[in-house]
């Protein structure tokens, strides 16, 4: 049952999509809400910058800073072990 719904729903939509004028609205409603994600984006990074706390980028560019600082020591580390070694 789900199937043939489903084929159908497909088989309509390619056919909506077909025309034009179905497929250039669609279009411009995806454009849409591309532009609305971004500016929810922008807005919810101003908001985060005036409650002065990190966005989703900074905190992943702080992650990846500590991870190569935590290679870094970890090298330190082993040369340290090497040269007491000897």
């Amino acid at each position: 049952m789900f199937t043939r719904t489903g084929n159908l729903a497909r088989r309509v939509a390619s056919r909506l999509l077909a025309r034009d004028a179905v497929f250039a609205q669609a279009q411009r409603a995806f454009v849409g809400s591309l532009e609305a994600r971004r500016a929810v984006d922008r807005n919810i990074g101003r908001i985060l910058a005036a409650l002065n706390l990190p966005s989703h980028q900074e905190l992943e560019r702080l992650y990846d800073d500590v991870r190569a600082l935590e290679q870094d020591v970890s090298e330190l580390t082993r040369r340290a072990e090497r040269l007491t070694e000897r």
